[in-house]
């Protein structure tokens, strides 16, 4: 199966530049990396700051999308300025239920300068059906928030495959997500066949590098 895997800049404890290093060493099947941007302030800048320019001119073998804050705010468009010219594309969570018009118009201008890059995501707990109806964006879907609110992954990739660029791969354990694949999960049997004809980034959204590694078993048949 020839799949475009990715995971996490989170693996080890470290800087985004110890993960992208660690990964690009101990991941040959890994050959993108989602940057994690879960919160953007002033804190999160100051870390940044001493590793953009590694990030920036980074040519290794593997790429690079960008995990935006939530929520994603006005305030946060400087980190789009600082990786737009590394990443494929930005991923997205609705805001909260009733700003669904004003944040549409927003990501649309935002669109018309950086491009149609930004994914959203199906998170639990938002207006995620109002997006998939009322805009053409792409979309990315993550399995394990799709399972949290009793939603087939395979049912959810076959309607709307045309729109998802990305795939954040998981497994849910006891209304618990992001635990790494399990070869025994009935919905994961269903779902593993689409990837032979999917073309974007299959994303393996767990946080540790022995949960990557036991996930990759999966496509490669070997024991994690």
């Amino acid at each position: 199966m020839a799949v475009n895997l990715s995971c996490p800049s989170y693996v080890i404890p470290g800087t985004w530049r110890e993960n992208i290093e660690y990964i690009d060493s101990e991941m040959p099947d890994i050959s993108n990396v989602e940057l994690l941007f879960f919160i953007f302030d002033e804190e999160t800048r100051k870390l940044l700051a001493p590793e953009e320019a590694f990030i920036q001119s980074y040519d290794g073998r593997l790429t690079f999308t960008v995990h935006l804050p939530d929520p994603f705010l006005p305030e946060h468009v400087d980190l789009l300025e600082k990786t737009s010219p590394i990443t494929k594309h930005w991923i997205l969570h609705p805001p909260e239920i009733g700003k669904e018009q004003e944040f549409a118009a927003w990501i649309d201008s935002l669109r018309n300068s950086y491009g149609n890059r930004f994914l959203l995501e199906n998170l639990t707990g938002r207006n995620h059906p109002w997006f998939i109806k009322n805009t053409e964006w792409p979309l990315c879907l993550d399995t394990g928030h799709a399972l949290l609110r009793g939603h087939s992954p395979s049912f959810y990739y076959s309607k709307f495959r045309n729109r998802i660029k990305e795939i954040h791969l998981h497994d849910v354990v006891k209304e618990t997500d992001h635990f790494p694949l399990q070869r025994d999960s009935k919905w994961l049997r269903t779902f593993f066949p689409l990837l032979d004809s999917f073309s974007g980034i299959v994303n393996i959204e767990v946080f540790r590098a022995e949960d990557v590694m036991s996930s990759l078993s999966v496509f490669t048949g070997e024991d994690g």
